[in-house]
């Protein structure tokens, strides 16, 4: 329901400031924060590479790939830990 929804952001809201914790990490199951390719190094050609792998970064890369046509070159994108 709408108020159990809205109980459970406001939980993982409080969690996330406690912790210093994204609050996007918070709602991960188990509390397993994201993962990425640490130590990898991005392929010799991409059609575009954004930088940041936060919402809006990763909202603007799916855009991108999403409208590529079959066969291109991947949408990179890089983020202070490595290649996401």
């Amino acid at each position: 329901t709408t108020t159990t929804a809205a109980a459970a952001a406001a939980a993982a809201a409080a969690t996330a400031a406690a912790t210093g914790t994204p609050f996007w990490h918070t709602l991960l199951p188990e509390g397993r924060p994201l993962r990425v390719n640490e130590g990898v190094a991005p392929p010799a050609r991409a059609h575009a590479v954004v930088v940041g792998c936060g919402m809006t970064g990763l909202a603007c890369a799916r855009a991108l790939a999403l409208g590529l046509p079959a066969g291109s070159d991947p949408v990179v994108i890089l983020d202070a830990r490595g290649v996401a």
